[in-house]
């Protein structure tokens, strides 16, 4: 259990725009805010359209833009 929490925090972090990244606390908290508000337009503006997603070291595979 604590390996796919830790995999989907990793995931939502990687995906959330360096421009809303004062802190990480900021970010999460911006994400939960505009959840709460079911602001779905603010929600979409936090992540990014594409994320370089990269477990060369855990899987051997290239890093990949999805």
């Amino acid at each position: 259990m604590k390996y796919i929490l830790l995999g989907l925090m990793s995931l939502l972090f990687s995906q959330i725009k360096a421009q809303h990244m004062n802190t990480p606390q900021q970010a999460v908290t911006d994400l939960f805010v505009a959840t709460d508000a079911r602001n779905w337009s603010a929600i979409e503006h936090i992540f990014d359209a594409s994320v370089l997603l990269d477990y060369s070291s855990f899987t051997g595979q290239p890093a990949a833009t999805l």
